[in-house]
């Protein structure tokens, strides 16, 4: 079972827990989404709710709207959308739920790490375990095996 985690931003005493989700950028593939499912996760695919062809910045704040964390193979462009939601938090944005990147299937990491999709699952399943929360972070899998916050 998944665990729960405090809605961002409020206070540890006030706060009704909810559980952890995930939204998939359209670059993450199909099969990594029953294995997370399997572990206990609620995952909403981009397709799910016909948002193919959607700009990442909207993608994001898609995800940021409904308090899900997003999954993503695409480090670049989220890195950066991570980066200017942290420099606009001070002028009223809130927190964003976090950031998951992955490698991409079939890159030199994933040949490297030599991982299938269920592997894929538990990792990001022992990162949710792992931390206290994902807020305002960017977690990254690397060549170290080891999960990174990348900034």
């Amino acid at each position: 079972m998944p665990p729960t985690f405090q809605p961002v931003g409020s206070s540890p005493v006030a706060a009704i827990t909810r559980v952890l989700e995930f939204y998939t950028d359209e670059d993450v593939s199909g099969p990594l989404v029953p294995e997370l499912i399997a572990l206990g996760y609620s995952v909403t695919r981009t397709g799910d709710v016909g948002r193919h062809n959607t700009p990442d910045y909207m993608q994001f704040a898609y995800a940021v709207q409904r308090g899900w964390v997003l999954i993503t193979h695409n480090r670049a462009h989220f890195l950066e959308l991570h980066q200017i939601w942290i420099h606009w938090r001070p002028f009223g944005l809130p927190a964003h739920p976090g950031l998951i990147v992955i490698p991409q299937p079939r890159s030199e990491l994933w040949d490297l790490l030599q991982y299938n999709y269920a592997m894929a699952a538990q990792l990001i399943d022992r990162l949710v375990h792992s931390t206290e929360s994902l807020a305002d972070q960017v977690h990254q899998w690397d060549s170290d095996n080891d999960w990174q916050i990348i900034t």
